[in-house]
């Protein structure tokens, strides 16, 4: 007979096992077949979330603290294992379960890389100190930059496109040697500082062209939303500012031919509408002192006798690469362009940022004659200088002395371009790098 604690016994192993027998059938009826699969089966079965992680900072270099599986990976890590995004993934009778239950099948969202670029840092490497005694090697020779000037921003169409123009000639095959520094003019180098109005002036708005015809007027402190036209002898336009006008024909800022006397001293003289149409100043029998002219065509053209250009500034030319002046051909820009005249004089002044010439002699229109340039800064055209006889046989008395010559020629170190039968008397110029300086002939 048997005991009560055998019975017992009996009893509880007919209740494990029916209660077994009803987890494997209910496991069965949702898809859980991992349950009672061989080990070799549960293998392929994915697993959704990793174990419980320890608090701590995991890969993706976060703090977790929670007790909630979680997926974590680095922010430019690459998923291997494949996401369940069907049912029949999960299991055959997943599916139906979700039905049953009356809710949709969701798919989990999977993870991708950033699709953007990927940034690596350049190593910031450390040059080492050089040792030894340094090894002097030629330069090359520097290319003139002139700094801005301040000044309203231009819009307008088009707009001017700095390029290169077909080259002139003739040119120097080779540089210079190289021999010592160039003494520099003993006057002070013009810049926005020491041309135009100066600082603090007050100026008064005037709208539209300006026409002067009383002898002797004096301009003094003007905004000029226009042209000044000189149509009188002994004229002074001081401490004033010409900005011009949009115009669809040619427009010299100042105008001053067929009178002499003209006096135009500490003014700023361009064009706030840029165009191909517009120039700085011309004339004949003028004075230009503490004047900056920028941002026209030709700055200053010559129509005539005495005239001087002392402690200027003339730099920064407008070019167009399809100027209608010239048919569609790129513009022809001079900072000065001599077409006539005698008892021109140019000093102390810093010439420079013209695709053409600095100084542009043509005979254009007649002899050129007693014509004197010197301590001065000159820089930039083809050649610097550009001396043509146009028909009208050589110039006499052309002198250039105690100049500073750039080397920003599209020619390299063409300071002067002298026709064959033209003499020149030049001293005491010099190249800025300390080249030898010579005149190019032709």
């Amino acid at each position: 007979m048997p005991t009560p604690h055998r019975t017992r016994n009996r009893r509880r192993q007919r209740l494990v096992t029916a209660t077994v027998l009803v987890a494997g059938i209910a496991a069965s009826s949702v898809g859980v077949t991992a349950l009672f699969a061989p080990a070799a089966e549960q293998s392929d079965v994915a697993e959704l979330f990793p174990p419980d992680p320890r608090p701590g900072v995991d890969d993706g270099s976060r703090l977790s603290l929670t007790g909630r599986s979680e997926a974590r990976l680095p922010v430019d890590a690459a998923v291997s294992t494949p996401l369940l995004t069907t049912p029949e993934q999960a299991s055959p009778s997943a599916a139906p379960l979700f039905a049953r239950l009356g809710r949709p099948w969701r798919p989990l969202r999977q993870w991708s890389p950033p699709t953007g670029p990927t940034i690596t840092p350049t190593p910031q490497g450390t040059t080492p100190p050089p040792t030894g005694t340094p090894t002097t090697s030629p330069t090359a020779p520097p290319t003139s930059a002139p700094a801005p000037t301040t000044s309203p921003d231009p819009s307008v169409t088009p707009t001017p496109v700095r390029t290169t123009q077909p080259p002139q000639s003739p040119t120097p095959k080779t540089a210079p040697p190289t021999t010592t520094a160039p003494k520099p003019p003993t006057v002070t180098r013009p810049d926005d500082t020491s041309t135009g109005v100066p600082a603090g002036k007050k100026l008064k708005v005037h709208d539209g062209d300006l026409t002067v015809t009383e002898r002797g007027a004096v301009i003094d402190g003007l905004d000029v939303r226009g042209a000044i036209k000189v149509r009188a002898d002994d004229v002074t336009i001081k401490n004033t500012i010409v900005r011009g006008r949009p115009v669809s024909s040619i427009l010299h800022l100042v105008q001053a031919d067929g009178v002499t006397g003209t006096k135009i001293v500490d003014t700023e003289i361009f064009a706030e509408h840029p165009s191909p149409y517009v120039m700085g100043v011309l004339g004949s029998g003028f004075t230009l002192e503490r004047v900056n002219i920028h941002t026209v065509i030709d700055q200053v053209t010559v129509l005539g006798d005495d005239v001087t250009i002392k402690s200027s500034w003339l730099h920064d030319n407008l070019f167009y690469a399809n100027d209608p002046n010239h048919g569609g051909g790129p513009s022809h820009d001079d900072n000065i362009q001599v077409q006539v005249g005698s008892n021109l004089r140019v000093t102390g002044s810093r010439l420079e940022g013209s695709s053409s010439a600095a100084i542009m002699i043509t005979q254009g229109r007649g002899k050129v004659s007693d014509m004197i340039v010197e301590n001065s800064w000159i820089d930039g055209g083809s050649c610097s200088v550009n001396i043509a006889e146009s028909k009208q046989g050589p110039l006499r008395g052309l002198t250039f002395r105690n100049n500073v010559f750039g080397t920003s020629t599209r020619h390299p170190y063409c300071a002067l371009l002298v026709p064959p039968t033209t003499t020149v008397t030049q001293a005491g110029n010099a190249f800025v790098d300390g080249a030898a300086f010579r005149v190019s002939k032709g």
